[in-house]
């Protein structure tokens, strides 16, 4: 059965129905992580070769003594990444998507490809004492800095800086992350780690104590597990040293637990650490040490089956119509909905789903404040789809999701008239599997100036659209058929796909790597891109390359010819066309030919 929240429960407060009650589809078991490390590694300096040097590794938690052995170290892992002059070191690390954002002691921040360890960007902090923790939230970067009185300071993504604030009672801080509303960091107090969650303006909410488990004094980094809830990661001050520390913890207790240690079997203490879930390795831990030049990858958990779950966010003139919700149960998906024609949800509503549908067939209660919701949404790492009549006037949505990186589609007027399925990218994984749709209630919305065409109708008006940051997709069409006869075809799989996409689960850049054969490496970014666009490749055997930059209506802009071998060069393109003139905004692809093979990336330009 599915059920309306709001339509069938208004005497209900959103906040105390109980979720579960209201998933439709099969609900995803939670299963403990296997207790297991693999090590992989990529490399800062030195050449490539393998690293791996520790066999086995101990769980001295729970299993006491119980032995596990690694599977070889995996080489194409071992990426040789730029050489750093100026210091050979990072003091501490997080990963977030394809990026690792790296702090150095001195005081300058690099922020590397995640695959080929190309540097993207750097700058230099604000004057001042070391860096000790990193972490990006929404479209902002906090850095910690060792001083007394501790602080934190603020910059935006591109490196300006915006602000700083001390955290209250001026705690030691030892590792930043953030979970989409607050920040979680650990501090000690000179014989007892403490780990503590913040605001944004550093007003601690929370001081978790030890309750059992391993004792440690500090821990130099931590970040969150998103794989499974209440748990995370440090790098503590434990016997043996060089360990992993898995810790559980109760915010309602104000309480953790150390859980596990795992030795890393690094000659020196680690310094910093990331986390990133990948959907076919499964989840791995990102370590940096003080003194080697080396950014570690170990697996940690095996890939777990990832569902869609999915909040439909509607205004009606009365209950949805429950079409696409079946439809999307059918493709493996769990539903839930929420009226918004008479309330706005809040973000803490939003976080147990990784995708929210909004659409609308009647005025939304705040369309402002639903659109600046769905950005906060999607700034905490979820994902957006919004179909009409979002995008018609007096029925569309508002607010910060429409605008700059968010935006797909620009509101407008709209006409019921037949039409199907037109141009399309049939190599976009939205459009995967589909063959044919027909629809009539559809906007004339042109596209964003950032975002990317995915698919248009028959008569010319736009269907599918991507925003620059790639975590929000428009589609010109109604979610569901409420009486109409001439919505036909695959509309429920082109929404699946969609919710997919932005979840991350259906595709990515590490999909697209493990998807060329071995010895290959190609990968284009930062993007958007503002100033300059670095081109990482490898080919395995040496010979001649061709890199074409193309614009989105197949026009060359830009040749940079050169040559290739088994390791990793990168070519820089400064965004300018053959001419020497800057180009425009927008989509661009851009083409390597070698070694046999031709490969496409997609890039945005967003001065």
């Amino acid at each position: 059965m599915l059920d309306d929240i709001g339509a069938n429960n208004r005497g209900h407060p959103w906040v105390d129905i109980p979720p579960l009650t209201y998933i439709l589809g099969p609900e995803t078991e939670v299963i403990m992580p296997k207790r297991m490390l693999v090590m992989l590694a990529f490399l800062i300096a030195g050449p490539v070769t393998r690293a791996m040097a520790v066999e086995d590794a101990t769980l001295l938690s729970g299993n006491s003594g119980a032995t596990f052995t690694l599977p070889p170290t995996d080489d194409s892992m071992l990426v040789k990444l730029d050489s750093i002059t100026s210091q050979n070191t990072y003091q501490c690390i997080y990963v977030r998507n394809d990026t690792v954002f790296c702090a150095l002691q001195a005081g300058e921040v690099h922020y590397r490809n995640r695959l080929t360890g190309a540097l993207i960007n750097s700058f230099t902090l604000q004057s001042g004492s070391s860096a000790i923790a990193i972490c990006p939230f929404g479209d902002s970067l906090c850095v910690s800095r060792l001083s007394s009185p501790e602080k934190c300071e603020v910059y935006t993504l591109s490196g300006a800086y915006v602000r700083s604030f001390t955290p209250t009672g001026n705690p030691q801080i030892r590792g930043l992350d953030w979970d989409g509303t607050k920040f979680w960091s650990t501090t000690y107090d000179g014989s007892e780690l403490r780990i503590y969650t913040m605001t944004r303006s550093g007003t601690v909410l929370r001081t978790l104590n030890r309750s059992g488990g391993i004792q440690s004094t500090i821990a130099r980094d931590l970040v969150l597990d998103p794989m499974y809830p209440n748990r995370l990661w440090t790098s503590p001050s434990t016997s043996p040293p060089h360990s992993l520390m898995y810790v559980g913890f109760d915010t309602s207790a104000n309480t953790f637990t150390p859980l596990a240690t795992f030795p890393t079997g690094l000659p020196y203490y680690m310094s910093g650490i990331g986390f990133r879930n990948d959907p076919v390795v499964g989840g791995c831990v990102y370590v940096s040490t003080f003194s080697g030049q080396w950014i570690w990858r170990y697996k940690v958990h095996e890939p777990v089956a990832q569902q869609v779950r999915v909040l439909v966010l509607y205004s009606d003139y009365g209950p949805p119509d429950t079409t696409l919700g079946v439809r999307l149960v059918a493709l493996g998906d769990s539903v839930c909905y929420r009226d918004v024609q008479t309330s706005t949800p809040t973000l803490a509503e939003l976080l147990p789903y990784n995708a929210v549908l909004a659409y609308s067939n009647y005025r939304f209660a705040d369309s402002v404040a639903l659109g600046n919701v769905l950005a906060d949404y999607v700034d905490a790492g979820g994902g957006v789809v919004i179909c009409m009549a979002a995008f018609a006037s007096g029925w569309e949505l508002g607010g910060r999701v429409m605008t700059g990186n968010y935006a797909t589609l620009v509101p407008s007027t709209y006409a019921i008239t037949v039409t199907t399925l037109g141009w399309h990218n049939a190599a976009h994984p939205i459009m995967a599997g589909v063959t044919s749709v027909q629809d009539m209630y559809i906007s004339y919305s042109p596209l964003a100036a950032t975002a990317e065409s995915v698919a248009n109708w028959a008569d010319g008006r736009h269907y599918v659209a991507v925003s620059a940051n790639e975590k929000v997709v428009g589609i010109n069409q109604f979610p569901s058929i409420h009486g109409y006869p001439q919505r036909q075809g695959d509309w429920g799989l082109v929404i699946h796909n969609a919710l997919s996409f932005v979840a991350g689960i259906s595709t990515g850049i590490e999909q697209e790597q493990k998807a060329l054969a071995p010895g290959f490496v190609f990968a284009v970014g930062p993007t958007p891109a503002r100033s300059q666009v670095t081109i990482s490749y490898a080919t395995p055997e040496p010979g001649t390359a061709d890199i074409r930059i193309y614009d989105s209506n197949g026009r060359l802009v830009r040749s940079l010819p050169g040559r290739t071998g088994p390791a990793v060069r990168h070519a820089t393109w400064n965004l300018n066309d053959t001419r020497g003139q800057p180009v425009a905004r927008g989509i661009y692809f851009c083409r390597l030919d070698a070694a046999g093979r031709t490969l496409s990336r997609k890039l945005i330009v967003g001065r």
